[in-house]
């Protein structure tokens, strides 16, 4: 794995901490930040097996179930996350589309990268090659 791949994972995993902790901090209810750690793991798992060819081996036969499990809850959340915006009787009508353009291309931006590679590794079934 290229150590910009790594260097990726590291940051991912620090932002993904860094919002569970966030999340706990506002009391979200336990069974939702369960939920949220186990869609970063479904959607982790298959995008480190397609830059890992031992570990992409290991899950074959789990990374599509898997997969589709995290990109469900993923989206899931990304739709809780809108709707809380909207909500929000303060945020005028500029503040909701800059939340919108700002949350898309932050979501794109860090977790674009994991659901090309999951894709790519569950759908697809291809991995980098050592």
């Amino acid at each position: 794995m290229p150590l910009w791949t790594a260097g990726y994972f590291g940051l991912y995993l620090a932002f993904s901490g860094w919002s569970l902790v966030d999340d706990y901090r506002k009391k979200e209810p336990a069974w939702l930040m369960g939920c949220d750690v186990i869609s970063e793991v479904c959607l982790l798992a298959p995008a480190f097996a397609y830059w890992v060819p031992s570990v992409h081996t290991a899950l074959v036969s789990a990374l599509l179930p898997v997969f589709t499990a995290g990109v469900l809850l993923f989206a899931a959340f990304l739709a809780r996350a809108l709707r809380r915006q909207f909500a929000d009787p303060d945020l005028p009508p500029q503040g909701k589309a800059f939340v919108i353009i700002s949350g898309s291309a932050m979501v794109a931006l860090m977790a674009g990268p994991i659901l090309v590679w999951g894709f790519r590794a569950a759908v697809l079934g291809e991995h980098v090659d050592a």
